[in-house]
């Protein structure tokens, strides 16, 4: 006995190592009206730290006169100062009757202690002055605004949260409690999870001092990743954090986009003139995009696959036959209406008869280049960044997959040069014979033919193709050279699959993944 106390200590034991003083004090060794205290049993629960209750008996018992009730009561205090001495963290037997399932499994978890925390409730209040255990807060994060410079911890209430957080310095997000407040070391009882931010807990410069600490928890990132857009589960950047029996799931991130394909050539234009027919020189492809880098915002995309280059026009076709012309026996008109005998006096030659030229194929209209893939988003469970220290216990970091970078566009095609085409044939009418002071009309006819067709145009070549995009990344977790982050031998890691790089003229390089950087 020490002061006339007993010392009973109250002391609930995350369930990652840490501790959290539920309340408890010294109590009174004797009643009000000066009665003996009822001591402790002795030969009680061990305590944690390897002192049985057995032992304790056992020194009891060897100190106790066997005749004396007075000894009897010394030894039991004896026994208790031993015990205390050797176990100063023994936490007292406690009834906790409305759960008996939790207390079986922990019996040596009393609840919480009103007064000693903020606590969180599904459906609890929203006003600022919540955090009691009558008045629960309704939401995590305004529990950890209301803790926030006081150093409490915030104990949280099963159920499914949808909220990303704002880490606070020396405050404690806590779950693994039962609705009636008991240590039940379930870190899936409270899930903090988000749909529509691209991380579930921030803690942004907030010093070396004293960490924010999340403790048996669950925190899933199920956000549909957006085109190129990275994923996180906790993100720390100059800041303190310990993680304790902590769950991270991290979706996959965001594919990157497709280039877009290139158009097709147009249609080729006559007239063209007489060229070699050859075709278009084909068009370079597009190169692939780079793999992202690291900033203090996270995962930055690498620069987008380049557009393929356009096709070139197939060039003309080859000269064509030239008209045939004949000026010594082409006749005027006949008009047979004004003259009765068929031919105006003195009708004169019309200055040359011709047949049409032939002309050249066209060539064919090139294709434009398609664009460049972007890249895909990573996945990555834990970030840190800018000295940051994070420190894990327990729990497990799982990243999704790397988002795969965006296929480089199709070049459009090229369109085929057209063929050459002949001349027109020249055909007289009817002409007046000359020779005579009153020609008659004459019967016959004669043709010219036309000229003979140039060559068929070259083929227009299509654009090339656009480069692929890189692939995103998946880390367990990723710390750049001036941060550390410590997981314990008893924490998973488990990343995703790397996003493969983009195909297109050059495809785009593959990402990266692995427990960590």
């Amino acid at each position: 006995m020490r002061g006339g106390r007993w010392a009973w200590l109250f002391v609930v034991t995350a369930c990652g190592g840490s501790s959290f003083a539920t309340g408890g004090s010294p109590h009174d060794g004797g009643a009000e009206d000066g009665t003996a205290p009822t001591p402790p049993p002795i030969g009680g629960e061990g305590g944690v730290d390897g002192a049985s209750g057995a032992d304790g008996a056992a020194e009891a018992a060897a100190d106790a006169p066997a005749d004396s009730a007075d000894a009897t009561l010394d030894a039991g205090a004896d026994s208790a100062d031993a015990s205390a001495d050797a176990t100063l963290d023994q936490a007292a037997p406690t009834d906790t009757s409305d759960d008996t399932a939790m207390n079986a499994a922990d019996a040596s978890c009393p609840p919480v202690a009103a007064g000693v925390g903020v606590f969180v409730r599904m459906g609890g209040s929203s006003s600022s002055g919540c955090g009691s255990q009558g008045n629960p807060c309704g939401t995590v994060q305004l529990g950890i605004t209301t803790a926030a410079g006081t150093g409490m911890t915030v104990f949280v209430a099963p159920g499914s949260y949808p909220e990303s957080l704002i880490l606070a310095s020396g405050v404690t997000v806590s779950g693994g409690w039962s609705a009636s407040w008991t240590r039940t070391c379930d870190p899936t009882a409270v899930k903090i999870t988000t749909t529509t931010s691209d991380r579930v807990a921030f803690a942004n410069n907030l010093g070396g001092g004293t960490p924010a600490t999340l403790d048996t928890l669950t925190l899933e990132n199920d956000s549909v990743a957006t085109t190129g857009q990275s994923l996180y589960g906790v993100f720390v950047v100059g800041s303190f954090v310990k993680l304790t029996d902590v769950l991270v799931t991290v979706a996959a991130g965001g594919a990157g986009s497709n280039g877009l394909g290139g158009s097709n050539g147009g249609p080729a234009r006559p007239p063209c003139s007489a060229g070699t027919g050859a075709s278009g020189t084909t068009a370079t492809l597009g190169m692939a995009g780079t793999n992202g880098t690291y900033a203090a915002s996270g995962f930055v995309l690498g620069s987008a696959g380049t557009g393929g280059g356009n096709g070139t026009a197939g060039a003309d076709g080859t000269a064509p036959g030239g008209a045939d012309c004949d000026t010594t026996m082409c006749f005027g008109p006949c008009n047979k209406e004004t003259a009765p005998d068929g031919c105006t006096a003195n009708s004169p030659p019309q200055g040359g008869c011709c047949s049409g030229a032939g002309t050249s194929g066209c060539g064919g209209s090139p294709g434009t280049g398609g664009g460049g893939g972007s890249g895909g988003g990573s996945s990555i469970a834990l970030f840190a960044w800018g000295n940051a220290e994070v420190s894990i216990s327990g729990g497990s970091l799982a990243s999704g997959n790397g988002g795969a970078g965006g296929m480089g566009g199709a070049g459009g095609s090229g369109t085929m040069g057209t063929a050459g085409a002949a001349g027109d044939p020249y055909t007289e009418d009817e002409g007046c014979a000359t020779g005579t002071t009153f020609p008659a009309c004459a019967t016959a006819k004669r043709t010219l033919a036309g000229g003979a067709a140039g060559g068929m145009g070259g083929n227009g070549t299509g654009g090339g193709a656009g480069g692929g995009g890189a692939g995103g990344d998946s880390y367990a977790y990723y710390a750049d050279p001036s941060s550390t982050v410590t997981p314990g031998s008893d924490t998973m890691l488990v990343p995703g699959s790397f996003g493969a790089g983009g195909s297109g003229g050059t495809a785009g390089p593959n990402g990266n993944a692995g427990p960590t950087n």
